[in-house]
């Protein structure tokens, strides 16, 4: 296992702050729902290319 991934030692939310910041730029959306002991679940849209 990667220590440096390990829940238990934290982290600096590097990597949401990145995917926001890609999805921003590609006019998308995030949204999550949460619940304690059950994890949270991420659902990105971003629009399609062709204009669709």
């Amino acid at each position: 296992m990667d220590k440096s991934r390990d829940r238990s030692l934290g982290g600096n939310r590097l990597g949401l702050f990145i995917v926001k910041k890609i999805v921003t730029m590609h006019n998308g959306q995030i949204q999550l729902k949460s619940a304690l002991d059950q994890g949270t679940e991420f659902n990105i849209t971003l629009p399609r290319l062709d204009g669709e």
